[in-house]
């Protein structure tokens, strides 16, 4: 199994957790100082005060190999994909599931659950953040809008208006692909998206994950309609 840990940052932007320990805690969530001491910075802005999105993680070279490998970007729609965002969206009662690949300069939707967009900026990817810890951690965001790393996110201050984000890194080959991530338009209270339901989300994107790794790469070899 892999060591999926719990990162939750509350409405009021304290990283706090579900069912954990404050020792726990110390261990297992990724902090601002976390991301400095390891080399990234914990905010969204360069240094002209433009909004850049998540740092680029160490091993993106590496990443974007074994990503590319697998020939799945602008690949047609998946049925197996398919059946797992659409089954999310009914399990945790939300309204966007997103099976999101990282490209070095975009994010793109493998699969998606009522959301017509296929890919965004790399930038104003939620997702891009999962990334940088060497451990796999699920982040939560209750409330976009209170959170300093995405108050200013394009996707947040206009159109679609995200609010509410969980998602859990796609690890394949060693490497963090992209993310298994859940959307809503509307805020949720800290405590709302529980452990139960952190373990839940972990588990789908164990089998897409999977699913991914186990693909024969002819078989997504298409062009995206």
């Amino acid at each position: 199994l892999f060591p999926y840990t719990t990162l939750f940052r509350s409405s009021r932007g304290a990283l706090v957790t579900t069912g954990m320990s404050c020792c726990e805690l110390d261990k297992l969530v990724l902090t601002d100082d976390d991301l400095v001491a390891a080399g990234y910075r914990s905010h969204p802005f360069d240094k002209e005060g433009n909004y850049v999105g998540a740092p680029t993680p160490k091993d993106e070279k590496e990443r974007l190999a074994a990503l590319r490998k697998k020939l799945l970007l602008d690949t047609k729609p998946d049925k197996t994909l398919d059946a797992v965002t659409t089954m999310c969206s009914e399990i945790f009662n939300i309204p966007v599931v997103l099976v999101s690949l990282l490209d070095s300069h975009r994010q793109w939707f493998k699969s998606r659950a009522n959301f017509s967009v296929t890919e965004t900026g790399r930038p104003e990817s939620f997702c891009a953040w999962t990334l940088l810890p060497q451990d796999p951690k699920v982040l939560l965001v209750t409330d976009a809008r209170k959170d300093p790393r995405f108050s200013e996110n394009p996707l947040v201050v206009g159109e679609p208006h995200i609010r509410f984000y969980a998602g859990a890194p796609l690890l394949v080959d060693g490497y963090k692909l992209g993310t298994l991530c859940l959307i809503d338009f509307e805020p949720h209270p800290d405590g709302w998206f529980d452990s139960h339901k952190v373990h839940q989300l972990v588990s789908c994107a164990k089998l897409v994950s999977h699913e991914l790794r186990d693909r024969k790469s002819t078989r997504l070899n298409s062009s995206h309609p």
